[in-house]
């Protein structure tokens, strides 16, 4: 197994768009949803953009991009 050392980390104001894109120009961010709600349990692909995802946060997952790529849509 690897070991890895986090040497720092930064937290994002919530509800910013612009530091969380910016944040994840940086690197993985780890943010949390709310797992339990529909619109996660029907997800098959594609970019997340809901206003149900709820507010009682039960998971961390790693946000790795935004956007759409202009080749794939």
């Amino acid at each position: 197994m690897t070991k890895v050392k986090v040497a720092s980390y930064k937290t994002v104001i919530a509800n910013s768009v612009s530091q969380l894109k910016a944040a994840i120009d940086n690197g993985v961010v780890s943010v949390t949803i709310e797992a339990d709600q529909l619109v996660f349990q029907q997800y098959t692909s594609g970019i997340m953009d809901s206003t149900k995802c709820g507010i009682k946060l039960d998971h961390a997952v790693a946000a790795v991009g935004y956007g759409t790529d202009a080749a794939s849509g």
